[in-house]
């Protein structure tokens, strides 16, 4: 059995809680993981080669740590996080599930192919070679899901599961995660996650999930102990690369 820890919302905005939440999970054995960066979060924090942040990314990148592409600014195109179009529920997604972040969910293919292309050159300039992409908030437009097909990512992977690029498999992961943006949405963790936790027990592979603002509440980081080391007892850690090589049968 398996346990994937990623991390998302990696960016220099972060850098103090992402920092902690690496020392966390080092803490609790977890020797590697998959970080999910943004190159430049909300178009105001760019990643800048030869940065002390970015030095840090490389040394876990050296360690074993899997690079993933986190959208390119975690944040909807200006003007499209307000347009209601044609079908509520798609506009209550935008503006109350994801805070007006889920920067490709509403994209087209052609937007999303710059973005990601912006994204990547981004990265490349600092060095960092990433495995795969994952949407801000896991959310894709059927657009945006065909366009990673032209890029040379292993995967992608929605809250339902992992899918696999290459092969079109796809593998039904659930993911471990907190909300932590309100007061009530924490009390609402602390309560329904470890439950969710538990309904995973009996799945080959599980997702831990850790956003920076997890980092800022200790009731949050108590139940993510406890979640952790549950998981470590009969799970063995790996990246999302390395769970799809084991299910390949490429090992």
């Amino acid at each position: 059995m398996y346990v994937n820890v990623s991390l998302h919302d990696v960016s220099p905005v972060f850098a103090a809680e992402m920092k902690y939440l690496v020392d966390f999970i080092r803490g609790l054995g977890v020797s590697r993981g998959t970080i999910l960066v943004v190159p430049d979060f909300h178009g105001c924090s760019p990643l800048i080669p030869g940065s002390p942040f970015v030095t840090w990314l490389d040394s876990l990148a050296s360690g074993g740590w899997e690079m993933v592409l986190h959208g390119l600014t975690h944040k909807e195109p200006a003007g499209r996080e307000s347009r209601r179009e044609n079908n509520p529920l798609r506009y209550m997604v935008s503006r109350w599930y994801t805070s007006g972040e889920g920067e490709f969910y509403r994209l087209p293919g052609r937007e999303a192919r710059e973005r990601i292309e912006r994204g990547l050159a981004i990265l490349k300039g600092c060095g960092i070679e990433p495995a795969g992409f994952i949407a801000p908030a896991w959310l894709l437009s059927k657009g945006s899901y065909q366009i990673l097909k032209q890029f040379p990512f292993a995967f992608t992977t929605t809250l339902a599961g992992i899918h696999d690029l290459r092969t079109g498999s796809f593998y039904p992961v659930p993911a471990v995660s907190f909300s932590s943006r309100s007061p009530v949405r924490v009390n609402l963790s602390r309560l329904f996650v470890p439950l969710l936790a538990g309904l995973a027990g009996s799945r080959e592979m599980v997702r831990l999930v850790l956003h920076p603002a997890d980092a800022r509440h200790p009731a949050i980081m108590e139940i993510a102990r406890r979640i952790c080391r549950r998981m470590l007892e009969c799970r063995r850690t790996v990246t999302i690369g390395e769970y799809l090589e084991e299910a390949r049968g490429d090992s």
